[in-house]
């Protein structure tokens, strides 16, 4: 008996001096596919391309819902994500008639400077 019990404290005596191993965080596009979002404001504008992505986050990395085509789009609210065009903006935004939303990156959209969404 006493010998299992020293096997035992010198497993533990083991177990113990052994590094934890840290967890490997997820990418950043992985992260910021989650991106909260809320509908501030009224503003509504049209894809200005065709088969253009909305996308779960403001990343290419994050997937795609699917692609709209030159369609008229409710502006929800901005952040800034990947540069596609030399662009880092990206809007939430919802087409029209529908409930299809995503993230569409700013290149693909009629933006002015004056538009009154919000960061968000």
């Amino acid at each position: 008996m006493a010998r299992n019990g020293a096997r035992a404290l010198a497993l533990l005596a083991v177990v113990a001096a052994t590094p934890a191993v840290a967890s490997v965080p997820a990418s950043a596009g992985t992260l910021g596919c989650d991106h909260a979002w809320s509908n501030k404001s009224a503003y509504s504008s049209h894809v200005t391309r065709t088969d253009v992505n909305y996308r779960k986050g403001p990343h290419t990395s994050c997937d795609s819902f699917g692609q709209w085509s030159r369609v008229k789009v409710y502006y929800h609210c901005w952040t800034y994500g990947d540069t596609v065009g030399g662009n880092r903006g990206w809007w939430h935004v919802r087409r029209a008639g529908t409930q299809q939303q995503g993230w569409v990156s700013e290149t693909y959209l009629g933006i002015t400077g004056n538009d009154p969404a919000e960061r968000c």
